[in-house]
């Protein structure tokens, strides 16, 4: 019995990863995604817009439900120390989402920041986990077992509304 394919049979449809050289210029790295977004499917706005929503509406929820600000505020179990370190890493990881949306395509017209080889992903991703375990840990007195879900969802209700931009 043989156990390779047929010749008649479809080949998976797999994305071309292309890895890109320094001597590549604008044009032909944009002619390299435009042939590949005709292949992609994206996303209807209104479905994209509905996501937003109600992530946004369960991050509302929980903070209205756990009177999230005024218990940061004034509650004395919170580890201020892990709380602020965490802050900051949230902080910088909204600086660089604003960087990518905003500057990059809004101001310099480049919509096609992805193509940017520059460490602002990586950096971008380590901020986040960084924030998310840091100020759950900061939260963690006060809010044993729920402040992980509620840092993510939280986090994720005020990222969210950027995707539709």
């Amino acid at each position: 019995m043989d156990s390779r394919p047929s010749d008649d049979s479809p080949e998976p449809a797999v994305r071309r990863r292309v890895k890109f050289s320094p001597e590549l210029t604008n044009e032909v790295r944009k002619a390299i995604i435009e042939e590949e977004s005709t292949e992609k499917k994206k996303t209807p706005f209104l479905v994209a817009l509905l996501e937003a929503a109600v992530w946004v509406g369960v991050a509302a929820l929980i903070i209205i439900y756990t009177n999230f600000f005024e218990e940061v505020q004034t509650s004395t179990h919170i580890n201020r120390f892990y709380f602020n370190i965490g802050m900051v890493f949230l902080l910088i990881f909204a600086s660089c989402g604003f960087y990518a949306v905003f500057w990059c395509s809004w101001i310099q017209g480049d919509h096609e920041w992805e193509l940017v080889p520059s460490l602002l992903f990586p950096m971008a991703a380590f901020c986040v986990a960084a924030g998310l375990i840091f100020t759950s840990i900061g939260l963690w007195p006060h809010w044993p077992w729920l402040s992980p879900f509620i840092v993510f969802f939280i986090m994720m209700g005020t990222c969210m509304p950027l995707t539709i931009l």
